[in-house]
Parts: C-alpha cells; sequence; structure tokens
C-alpha cells in the first residue's frame, strides 16, 4: 500500500483491493436500499452538502479479513489511532442525477465530543462498479479518482470528501468505517 500525505492528510489509493467478483458479491448481498434526499445543510448536527443516493446494508461485514488488515496497516504507518473491532459499513447506490456532496464521516462538534463514542476514525470507499458516467471520488484540495471496479481510497474520517454526481448509469460503493475510542 502505497500512502500518500499531503500537508497534516494522509490518504492511499489502492488498486484491486477487491476482484471484480468479490464486489459483485457486496452488490448481491445487499437486498434492500431506503433513498436519503438531503438537502444542504445540518443533519442531525453534522453539516453536509446535497445528498441524494439509496443506502442498504448487507448483512454482515463483507472481507472483514481484507478490511482489518488495510486499516491496521494504513493507521500504523499514519495516525496511530486506538482503533477498536467495530466497523459500520453499507453500500450507496445511485443512479442518474444522484450524489453524495462535500461532508465529513466523522464531523464532531465540541457537544458531541463524548455522545458518539467510538467515533468513525477511518474511512474506505470501495469502487463496486465502472459501467457509469460521473460519480467520481474527490477529496478536498488533493483531486479525484474515476472509478475502476474493485479500488479503494483510504482515509481518515473527518477529511472532507464527496461523490460527484452520477450523469449515467448506475453507481455502487461500498463504504466501510473503522471505529476508534478517543484518547485520554
Amino acid at each position: 500500500m502505497k500512502i500518500n500525505k499531503v500537508g497534516p492528510l494522509y490518504f492511499a489509493v489502492v488498486e484491486s483491493f477487491l476482484t471484480t467478483a468479490e464486489c459483485q458479491s457486496i452488490i448481491d448481498a445487499t437486498k434492500e436500499y431506503n433513498l436519503t434526499n438531503v438537502p444542504a445543510g445540518m443533519y442531525e448536527g453534522w453539516k453536509t452538502g446535497r445528498q441524494i443516493r439509496n443506502i442498504g446494508v448487507p448483512p454482515q461485514l463483507q472481507f472483514k479479513d481484507k478490511f482489518d488488515k488495510l486499516f491496521n496497516k494504513f493507521n500504523q504507518d499514519t495516525y496511530k489511532f486506538n482503533l477498536i473491532d467495530k466497523y459500520s459499513h453499507f453500500v450507496n447506490r445511485y443512479t442518474a442525477k444522484m450524489i453524495l456532496d462535500w461532508h465529513r464521516d466523522e464531523d464532531e462538534s465540541v457537544e458531541d465530543l463524548f455522545k458518539r463514542t467510538p467515533a468513525n476514525r477511518l474511512s474506505a470507499s470501495v469502487f463496486l462498479n465502472e459501467d457509469f458516467e460521473g460519480g467520481e471520488f474527490e477529496l478536498q484540495h488533493i483531486g479525484y479518482w474515476t472509478p475502476k471496479t474493485g479500488t479503494v481510497v483510504v482515509l481518515p474520517s473527518s477529511q472532507l470528501h464527496r461523490g460527484r454526481l452520477v450523469t449515467s448509469g448506475t453507481k455502487y460503493n461500498y463504504t466501510v468505517w473503522r471505529k476508534g475510542e478517543r484518547g485520554a
């Protein structure tokens, strides 16, 4: 894994993290989706851009051993968070004109510091397919990536990022958050 550093931000883009068959199995395991259509502004205390997407949750974290190795290696070489063996995971399904605009996966206010523990510490976004247009993954002030099946982007959960507007086809991505405790 090649870890990139820009200012205080570490991130990694790992191609072929999952095989095409593994990506398809995650899509197939996700049976139900719920539409989120959230305007830009505050959402449950978090500031976010426009969110229009379908969210589904597979019955269990898929390929946990791979995610354990990915997060542990990335964390060991970067932030050294106090990670615990707790995850959140879901599949995003976007059709034309759907977007997940600028947001953070962990955007704590002072009031939230002890309400949401353990917190999301590291995020992974896995591109599950590439037969659509638009929908690039973008890190603020860094750049964007055109989805390639099986590629994962790993970043701290507090980093501002987005999924650009899908212009045609259906995009699937698997989001996995690794939890961690706050320092003493």
